[in-house]
């Protein structure tokens, strides 16, 4: 699953979450799991995929990625980071 947004981040401040600007695909049918351990990281990506209609679950660790994925049969994507400890 690829989600083609164009961002448009202002650089002279911080970046908070609101500066992002999209042009986001209709994705209200879908289901994503978003598997993150940190917590601000997980913020951020589940406030961009959720800018796009879709039905956000999300997983702090393997085992719980894995116990939601098995339970899920609605779920359409997967999104995880490579570096999970």
């Amino acid at each position: 699953l690829e989600i083609p947004c164009e961002n448009i981040i202002q650089i002279n401040r911080p970046v908070q979450t609101n500066d992002i600007k999209q042009d986001c695909p209709d994705l209200s049918s879908f289901t994503i799991l978003i598997v993150e351990d940190d917590e601000t990281s997980m913020t951020i990506a589940r406030s961009i995929v959720e800018r796009t209609g879709a039905v956000v679950m999300e997983a702090y660790n393997g085992q719980q990625a894995v116990e939601l994925a098995t339970r899920s049969i609605d779920l359409d994507a997967i999104m995880i980071e490579l570096k999970l400890p």
